[in-house]
This record gives structure tokens, sequence and C-alpha cells, in this order.
């Protein structure tokens, strides 16, 4: 199932720089009513399972930014990460956006964090960020420049007015930015290169504006279809100009400061992400979004706290999820116990997704789907059906070792985890297969969803 969904979401992130138009929602099946008793279709072991469950999760009172934080208390035990990445079981549902925007709020309020790295391009967040920190531009500027429309909702538009309401009474150095991570455009690197340098170094050589141009002009297509020499080549004329950057360093910093300079200079490093990642051979986005994400740990010091934006799958601990492992995986390697991996579920409600018909081999971008069946029974989702409270936080490290939850919260079994695309006509492919006991640290569970609100 992600080998499938990472061959598919390139694919379909082309279409979603298109503008979302809401469909009737598909119908699916009418729920299984609730007894008197929720748990009497139960077997003893998932009685058993349910109950372990309902001693170690913490109610969670909702996604609304205007809860207190009460709830979200149980997450100090985080304080000391380098990197929290928080995910989203779907690329449109409006209580995950909701979420992750009120625990960035409680890191940066209580923890000290300083950065949202975003699942989205490097070169779009760096103006996304200008209006969050510098007030350039207006906030439809800034959501104009998103390039997936899965991010162009009016969750993802409060996130960011918080953040520049926020900086309005900040000094420079106690700001809050949102930064992109990710490697799939380059769009704006060519712009944003040269503009930093026709305002702090206007006599530049030459043969950078060359260089830049050059790829610029390259096409994904004419990129993917070059030879590895060749690719090379490309790389290493990014690195002349990085040397440039280096050599001129102590002089660029002091006209432009250290921030600015730094996000330039990276660009040139997303640009050669950018053309690895269009290898056929190997799988390099979650490793270079994991690359990004440290980068941004030391961008305004050695102790820059990062919350990371991302699907569930990105921010997972896996081995397996790529060649290199998902961007979770490669950053517990590097981070050890200072990264921490907060993953989404939920089991009912709607959500905005890209539609595919697996008769037809055919995708239509977004729709609103609900899911109203009851779980698998051999899925996380369907023990969680039975919670109480229904809305719950669960921190892994509470679970006693050995016990019955233990064992199977660290089992491998289906998690409703699907990202952009949802199948509607075969509803168990919406299944990953995870284990949450390994990949993630905690798990924010929500009942019943609603879909996103277009921006």
């Amino acid at each position: 199932m992600r080998s499938l969904f990472f061959t598919l979401f390139l694919f379909i992130s082309l279409s979603l720089f298109l503008s979302c138009k809401d469909e009737p929602t598909p119908t699916s099946p009418n729920p299984i009513p609730i007894e008197n008793d929720p748990l009497a279709n139960l077997t003893d072991s998932e009685k058993e399972l349910v109950n372990e469950l309902n001693k170690f999760i913490k109610p969670l009172k909702g996604s609304s930014i205007t809860n207190d934080d009460s709830d979200l208390q149980v997450f100090d035990i985080f304080a000391n990460a380098k990197v929290i990445g928080v995910g989203e079981a779907t690329h449109g549902t409006k209580e995950f956006f909701q979420m992750k925007h009120r625990l960035f709020k409680y890191f940066v309020e209580k923890q000290g964090f300083k950065i949202f790295g975003f699942e989205e391009d490097m070169g779009v967040c760096i103006y996304i960020d200008r209006f969050i920190s510098q007030d350039i531009g207006t906030i439809d500027d800034a959501m104009n420049k998103i390039g997936f429309a899965v991010w162009k909702n009016q969750e993802v538009k409060d996130l960011i007015l918080w953040m520049n309401q926020y900086n309005k009474s900040k000094s420079q150095g106690d700001k809050i930015h949102l930064l992109g991570v990710d490697c799939q455009y380059k769009d704006y690197n060519r712009q944003l290169v040269r503009g930093y340098l026709q305002q702090y170094d206007p006599n530049y050589p030459a043969f950078i504006d060359k260089i830049l141009t050059d790829i610029h002009l390259l096409s994904y297509v004419q990129i993917k279809a070059l030879t590895a020499t060749e690719k090379n080549l490309l790389k290493i004329r990014c690195d002349s100009i990085k040397t440039y950057f280096d050599n001129n360093s102590s002089r660029l910093i002091t006209s432009s400061g250290s921030f600015e300079f730094k996000i330039t200079r990276q660009l040139l490093r997303q640009t050669q992400q950018y053309i690895d990642n269009t290898s056929t051979s190997y799988y390099y986005r979650d490793l270079y979004m994991a690359e990004n994400t440290e980068w941004l740990t030391e961008l305004l010091g050695p102790n820059t706290k990062v919350v990371q934006w991302a699907h569930n799958m990105h921010i997972a601990k896996n081995p397996s999820g790529t060649t290199s492992g998902t961007q979770g995986y490669v950053l517990s390697q590097h981070l050890s116990t200072q990264y921490k991996a907060i993953g989404f579920s939920f089991n009912y409600g709607s959500f905005k997704a890209t539609g595919y018909n697996s008769q037809q081999n055919t995708y239509t971008v977004g729709l609103t789907f609900s899911i109203n069946q009851l779980p698998p029974q051999d899925s996380f989702n369907y023990i969680f059906n039975y919670s109480q409270p229904q809305n719950f936080i669960l921190l892994n490290s509470d679970i006693l070792q050995n016990s019955t939850l233990y064992n199977w919260i660290n089992s491998t079994k289906k998690f409703l985890s699907f990202g952009a695309i949802y199948y509607p006509d075969s509803f168990n492919d919406n299944f990953d297969s995870s284990n949450l006991g390994s990949e993630y640290d905690a798990m924010i569970h929500f009942h019943t969803t609603t879909a996103s609100v277009k921006y």
C-alpha cells in the first residue's frame, strides 16, 4: 500500500495545483447500530483490549484553538525534543489541521518551539514566512503561493494568521517561522536566489544567472530523462554557486543577516534534492525531507526546536516506508529520543480527497467523501471505535510493557491512513499496514471528523 501511495502521490500532486470544486458526497453504507451494550459484539479478548485502552487514554477536548491547554499538558514529556512530527491520516480533514495548529501554539508558548516545518515546497514557504515574520504582502498573497491544493484551506489560513499576529509583539530573535522541507518543486528557486543577490550583492558573477536559468528552464520530464552523469553535472553546477556563497559568507551575512543567507543558500541544496528526486531507481523524498528538517534545527541557533507538519506516513518511524526509510525513521536514527512522532487517527466522518476509480483507472480532484461503516475487525481503528472517551490522546510510554494492550499496539495491523487519494469502491485499500507502537510516540484520535474548508 505504501509503495502504491508513493507512486500515485507524485502524479496526483500535479493536478492539485488546480482549484478544488466540491462535488456531491458519495454515499457509504450506514453505520452498524450501537446496542445498549456497546461491547456486546466483541470477543472476550477484544473486550479486554478496549478495557485496557480506556485505562491509559487521556480525554481530548477537541481541535479548536480556543480550548484551554489542560489536556495538552501530557505532551510536556516531549519538551526536550528537537523535532516533533505531527501527522494526519488524510490530507483533507478539518480536525487534523486545527489540532496541529493547536499543538504548535502549545509547543511555542509552553516549550519554546520556533519553527513549523511544512510538507510543502521550500521556495513557496519562504514567501509565506515573509508574511508571517516580516508582514510582507497579505494573507491572500501567502495562500495563493501554496502549490498543493490540499493546503489551500481555511485551517492553514488560520494558522498563518495566528503566526503573523503572534510575531507582531515579538523581537526578531523571538519570532516564529513556517518553512518548507519538501523537494518536489523548484519553481521559485531562481527568482529567490537572484532576488537575494541583486539586493545584497549586485555585482555577483554572471555565471550564477546562467546556471540558475539553465536549471529553471528544465522541466521535470526533461530532468527525469537525463542520465545519472548529466544529473550529477547539474548538481555540480549548483555546488559552484554554493561555493560562491560560502567564500563570501562574511560579507553577505553582514549585508543580509544570517537567516536570509542560510535560507537562500539552502535553496541551492533543495535544487539538488529536486534533481535527485526525479530518479526512477531510488525514492529520495523522505530522506531529503528529513535532511531539511534537521537543517531547520540549526537555523536559528543550535537549539532550534521544530514541529514538523506532514502525513502520518512521513512522520512515522518506519524503516521500510521508502528505500531510505520514512522521514520520521531517518530523524529518529539521527536524533534518537529527541525526535517524537504524534500520529492522527479517526473512524468516521467527512474529508476532502482525490477519488480513485479502480474500474476506470481515473482520478477526480477535490471531492468530499464520508466514512460511515465499521472499521475492519483486524484494524487498530476497530478497537479505537469502542474507546471511552471517544476522542483521546494515547502516549505509548504510558502503556505497561508486556500487557495485552502493549503487545497489541506493538503488532502490525491495518490502520486507516491514506493521505490525498481515497478509494471509495475499495474500503480496505484505504487502510495502511502499521505498527503504532514502534512508529509513533503518541496517537491523537477523533471518533468523527469533518472535511477541511476550502480557502
